[in-house]
């Protein structure tokens, strides 16, 4: 007890009396914690990225900074992210833009058919263009990246896609609203549902497929229920990465340095980097389960373009009859993909042996 008093007489000294004794702060500084909400399982790439920028973070201010990440849509379902962070229930969200269609007009050009080729490259032009284009229906929030991902590939429980006239009918999960009109446009029933669903509903016959980048299909199981995948891939989806804005000003100048310095265009094609590298990975994955790689001829892409131009130009005319900039914004994304050749993909000795007639016991109709 003498103790315990000794010490809080050399307390209230430093404090009532300016003394060059112990402080509070010298006893115990309680670091800040901010809350990070996202939808994506633990094992995702972007997951894993999260986890590691909270490390970078905390090693970087000596632990004054951490993250407290909540994976799996914990704290709200996908299309609930967004207001997470804008109201301050988190600090942080991160989820796609393509759960709440016509929320990002703007960002979802970058969603539009043919326009991203590589996630990289994508990601690190759309975060560019964020500060002056894209801030203002990303409101209560700051922005800290955008990430494309790369081309969306198409994975089917058991109808093929040859060529255009095949997807009269099918129905076929998606995320973002100009997939869903690409998918319309070719003769689909676009579908939107929650993606940790999808396996389930394909596996029952209540979905044909599923539009997913082949970093994702582990993680959501497409693995198990698809006979094809079709390639290579036309459209992208959008994630945003965005901080509450007031709690962001309220950091000390030097941890708002430190956010900046480890988010932005750099880091968006840090992380897009992996969901690229992941591809290769993914779709060797899907071979090794004994999924059919269905390549695209180039005539029939070419086919697809023509089909889904309409959309493009219409919908680029309807915004920028709103007063919205999307001819700019279409071709700087455009522009930073000029260089970046279509996918060109080469069968492996798993996809040969894939390709080979498949025992009975391997059929999928039971799924």
């Amino acid at each position: 007890m003498k103790g315990y008093l000794k010490l809080l007489s050399l307390i209230l000294v430093g404090v009532v009396g300016g003394a060059a004794g112990p402080t509070l702060d010298a006893f115990a500084q309680s670091p800040i914690v901010l809350k990070v909400s996202h939808f994506l399982p633990p094992g995702h790439t972007i997951s894993k990225a999260l986890v590691a920028w909270g490390e970078e973070l905390k090693q970087k201010s000596n632990g004054r900074l951490q993250l407290e990440v909540h994976p799996k849509g914990e704290l709200a379902p996908p299309p609930k992210q967004y207001d997470l962070a804008a109201s301050g229930k988190v600090d942080i969200s991160l989820a796609l833009h393509g759960y709440t269609p016509g929320k990002f007009p703007l960002t979802e050009v970058a969603q539009f058919p043919f326009v991203v080729q590589e996630g990289a490259t994508s990601s690190a032009k759309l975060t560019e263009l964020a500060p002056k284009y894209l801030a203002k229906e990303h409101p209560g929030v700051k922005i800290l990246y955008l990430l494309c991902s790369p081309p969306l590939e198409i994975h089917l429980a058991q109808k093929r896609i040859d060529s255009v006239a095949d997807f009269k009918g099918l129905r076929l999960r998606y995320s973002g609203a100009p997939v869903g009109e690409a998918v319309k446009t070719l003769g689909g029933i676009p579908v939107q549902m929650a993606p940790g669903k999808v396996a389930e509903a394909m596996r029952k016959g209540e979905l044909d497929g599923a539009i997913f980048p082949y970093e994702a299909t582990h993680a959501f199981h497409m693995d198990e229920v698809s006979k094809y995948s079709v390639e290579p891939g036309f459209n992208t989806v959008t994630f945003f990465l965005a901080m509450n804005r007031k709690r962001y000003d309220q950091l000390p100048k030097d941890l708002q340095k430190l956010i900046d310095d480890t988010t932005g265009p750099e880091a968006a094609r840090r992380v897009a980097a992996q969901l690229d590298a992941q591809e290769e990975i993914g779709r060797q994955n899907m071979i090794a389960h004994g999924v059919e790689i269905i390549h695209l001829s180039e005539a029939a892409l070419s086919r697809i373009e023509l089909a889904t131009v309409r959309y493009t130009t219409r919908a680029l005319g309807e915004l920028e009859a709103r007063g919205m900039p999307a001819n700019t914004v279409y071709l700087q994304m455009i522009s930073a993909n000029a260089t970046i050749p279509r996918k060109k993909v080469t069968s492996s000795p798993l996809e040969e042996k894939a390709a080979k007639p498949k025992l009975a016991s391997r059929q999928k109709t039971s799924r």
